[in-house]
């Protein structure tokens, strides 16, 4: 019930978006950026007890989940949850 959509998420079908969203959590986070502008993607949301937070094998080592693992993520991933929940959301900025 919002203005807010998903690409993927663990029940979803959608095979375009489950790639994406592996794509995105394993691949250098230079590629992962990418992908948020092609899709038009301003917000990033996740459950980090989820097991793909921990990556693939083979996962880059600049990768989203290994740089969220080391708290070590880019400055335009800003931090937005009050962190209240389980989930934690990032704010996607400008290049």
């Amino acid at each position: 019930f919002t203005a807010h959509a998903v690409v993927a998420a663990p029940y979803h079908r959608n095979q375009e978006g489950i790639g994406d969203a592996l794509a995105f959590f394993n691949k250098p986070i230079d590629e992962a950026r990418g992908i948020l502008a092609a899709r038009g993607i301003g917000l990033v949301v996740v459950c980090p007890p989820l097991p793909e937070m921990q990556g693939i094998a083979g996962a880059a080592e600049d990768s989203f989940v290994r740089l969220f693992a080391r708290e070590a993520l880019p400055a335009w991933l800003v931090r937005r949850d009050a962190g209240t929940s389980p989930l934690v959301v990032y704010e996607v900025t400008p290049r």
